[in-house]
C-alpha cells in the first residue's frame, strides 16, 4: 500500500486532478490512500446541475471554488475542517462493503461508534459524519469520501442550500441529511490521528503503508488535468440536460432546454425558435436570445432573476 497525504491544503482543482491521474496514469497497481485537506469550495457528483444543487449566489459571495468530481453522488462542502480520503485501487481488491468495514474498523480504534447508512454515508448519532463515492476505470476503482472534524456548518448549510427553481431533469439529487462535526464529541480528535487509524487498519488488508514515489506524477501531467478540472466545459458544461419554462412580459411563455451548458433549444407559446447556433446560459451570452426574439435588452436575464436563476457571467477562468 502507498500513501500520499500532502502537509498544506490543497486547492480543491489540483486535488481532483491527483485523484484523476492516479487512476489513469500511474502504473502503480498496489493501493494508494491520498489523504488531503481541502480549501474551501463545493464539490458536485459528475452527473448534477449546479443550479438545482448549490446556492451559486452563496458560492459567490463565499469566493469560494466550484468543482466537479468523476463519481456519482451529490454535492458536497470541503474547508479544512474536512478530511478527504481517496483510494486508488486495483478492480480485484476493491468491493464498498469492503471500504465502508475499513472505515468503520479505523474509527472504532479512536472510540467512535460510526454506522454506515444508505449511499455510502457514515453516521454517528444518528447525524452523517462522511459520504463516499466510487468510479471505475479500466483496471482501477477509485472510491473517495470526506469525513467531517470541525467544518463550518453554516457555509456548508448556506452552500448546498439552493433557491427553488421549477426545471425538468433527470440529474442526480443530493440527499439532504443532518450533519455532525466529529470534533464536537470527539476534541481531541485531528487529521493525524484519523490517518494513523486508517493506515493500522488498512495494514490488514492491503500491507504496510510506504510513501508514494516522487516521480510518479508529473507536475505537467497534473497541471494539465488540473486545467481540464477547473474548466467551463467540465464544471458547466457537464451538466445533464434541463428546461426550465419562462413569462415574458407580453410574449408568453418561453421554453428553454439547456444541455451541455447550452441554450440548445427555444420554445416561444410551443412554437419551435431557431437558433443559428446554441447560446452559452451565461449573463453575458442570454442576451443574444433578446435579440433572436426581438426582445429589449436583458429581458430573458430579467425573467430567470424572477424565478430564483442566479445566471454566472461568462467563461470560468482557470485560477
Amino acid at each position: 500500500m502507498y500513501l500520499l497525504c500532502p502537509d498544506q491544503p490543497l486547492e480543491v482543482y489540483r486535488a481532483l486532478a491527483i485523484e484523476e491521474c492516479l487512476l489513469n496514469h500511474s502504473e502503480i497497481t498496489e493501493p494508494i490512500l491520498f489523504g488531503w485537506i481541502g480549501e474551501p469550495a463545493v464539490v458536485m457528483g459528475k452527473n448534477q446541475n449546479p443550479w438545482r444543487e448549490c446556492n451559486l449566489t452563496v458560492i459567490r459571495d463565499l469566493n469560494l471554488k466550484l468543482a466537479r468530481r468523476v463519481s456519482g453522488g451529490g454535492a458536497v462542502y470541503h474547508d479544512t475542517g474536512n478530511l478527504n480520503l481517496s483510494w486508488i485501487l486495483p478492480r480485484e481488491d476493491y468491493s464498498p462493503p469492503r471500504m465502508y468495514d475499513l472505515f468503520i474498523q479505523a474509527l472504532s480504534r479512536l472510540g467512535i461508534p460510526a454506522e454506515a447508512g444508505k449511499g455510502g454515508a457514515f453516521r454517528v448519532e444518528g447525524k452523517k459524519i462522511a459520504g463516499s463515492a466510487f468510479c471505475y476505470r479500466k483496471e482501477k476503482v477509485l472510491h473517495h469520501g470526506t469525513l467531517l472534524l470541525h467544518a463550518d456548518l453554516a457555509r456548508l448549510k448556506a452552500s448546498l442550500s439552493p433557491p427553488r427553481l421549477l426545471m425538468r431533469t433527470h440529474a442526480v439529487a443530493s440527499l439532504p441529511a443532518a450533519v455532525l462535526n466529529l470534533n464536537t464529541r470527539y476534541p481531541d480528535l485531528s487529521h493525524e490521528r484519523v490517518l494513523e487509524a486508517l493506515q493500522e487498519e488498512a495494514k490488514k488488508t492491503f500491507g504496510l503503508a510506504s510513501p508514494l514515489p516522487a516521480n510518479i506524477l508529473p507536475d505537467s501531467r497534473v497541471e494539465d488535468e488540473r486545467i481540464h478540472q477547473a474548466s467551463a466545459e467540465w464544471i458547466w458544461g457537464q451538466t445533464p440536460r434541463f428546461h426550465t419554462t419562462l413569462e415574458l412580459p407580453g410574449r408568453g411563455n418561453i421554453d428553454l432546454t439547456i444541455h451541455k451548458g447550452q441554450v440548445a433549444e427555444v420554445r416561444l407559446n410551443d412554437e419551435a425558435v431557431l437558433l443559428p447556433e446554441p447560446v452559452l446560459f451565461t449573463l453575458d451570452h442570454l442576451g443574444d436570445l433578446d435579440v433572436l426574439l426581438k426582445l429589449t435588452p436583458g429581458t430573458v436575464s430579467a425573467a430567470l432573476r424572477k424565478k430564483g436563476w442566479e445566471l454566472i457571467s461568462g467563461r470560468v477562468e482557470v485560477p
